[in-house]
């Protein structure tokens, strides 16, 4: 095998390493595949138990501690899945964006409930969010729905409307996101929003969220700012917010698009600028905040005896 590589030939598995110990080898040793052109792509070999001796096997049934790959029962009872480790290097590369979808939840007015065999929780308010992050400027945003699904048909028009924002109007996309029934009526709803464009439906591993940790930990981070704007509101006005006031959804909205508009990503960009290829020159205030504007021109253009200034929100 040494000599290969140092020949600068192809590396092939050889009759010892499939048979042999090498087959086992340890987890993520690449092998090239050959095919019948020529030289095939490099893929990476599941590990594979080593052989227990009798003795080793005779110790470890009488307590099968600590966990062995090679024992039927331990496999049985305390198999895990494989970690997700980050992906590096030339496995990173990806030429298509993906966009990944997960709904969250925000409950308030939750009380405990307890039956003679179980027990569970309730809330008295519930409000479903539906989360989108996009892998080419890494842009959130977030969408407050009736109910899970692509029965609101604004739902999937806006996220085609917000890719067009992103400049993915024409561009090859991937849109992940879990199993669940609802959330792939709406990718489904985003392909045919987007036909001619080539939209392909990635979906993760059954019964497992690990792999679409990337929208997870952005969930995490879109929940918690929604909380804070919350507390900033509730401060400045001094009353309670509750998930059914109107500003809720445009608060869901605004944290989405502040995480876009004002955290730095390691490359030291915003979302925004990697959007816009600047900073955004906007002028801010408090979400909440009153101000005056000044009344656009439109074509319902006010008269002259009419007040060009407003007061909002």
């Amino acid at each position: 095998m040494e000599d290969d590589k140092d020949n600068g030939g192809d590396v092939q598995a050889s009759p010892e390493d499939i048979n042999g110990e090498a087959a086992a080898g340890s987890e993520g040793e690449l092998r090239c595949t050959p095919c019948e052109h020529g030289t095939g792509i490099s893929q990476k070999t599941a590990r594979a138990p080593g052989k227990p001796t009798s003795k080793e096997v005779e110790e470890h049934e009488l307590t099968h501690c600590p966990y062995r790959a090679w024992c039927d029962h331990c496999v049985k009872g305390q198999a895990k899945d494989d970690g997700h480790s980050t992906v590096k290097g030339d496995l990173a590369d990806s030429s298509v964006v993906r966009v990944s979808l997960d709904y969250c939840f925000f409950q308030e007015d939750i009380t405990n409930e307890s039956t003679e065999h179980e027990e569970s929780t309730k809330a008295r308010t519930s409000m479903t969010v539906l989360v989108m992050l996009e892998t080419l400027c890494h842009s959130v945003w977030g969408y407050v729905v009736e109910s899970k699904g692509a029965s609101e048909d604004w739902v999937v028009e806006q996220i085609a409307e917000d890719l067009e924002t992103i400049g993915l109007s024409g561009e090859r996309i991937i849109v992940k996101a879990d199993q669940e029934a609802s959330i792939t009526d709406v990718q489904r709803g985003i392909v045919k929003a987007r036909a001619g464009h080539g939209t392909a439906i990635e979906q993760s591993k059954v019964g497992t969220s690990n792999s679409n940790g990337r929208i997870e930990r952005c969930i995490q981070d879109f929940k918690g700012l929604v909380r804070t704007l919350r507390s900033v509101i509730e401060e400045r006005l001094g009353v309670k917010i509750h998930l059914t006031d109107p500003i809720v959804p445009w608060l869901v909205r605004h944290a989405a698009h502040t995480i876009t508009s004002s955290r730095v990503r390691e490359d030291g960009r915003t979302a925004y600028q990697l959007m816009k290829g600047r900073r955004s020159n906007a002028r801010l205030v408090p979400f909440g905040e009153t101000v005056l504007f000044k009344i656009p021109k439109t074509i319902h253009n006010i008269g002259d005896f009419e007040n060009r200034w407003e007061r909002g929100t």
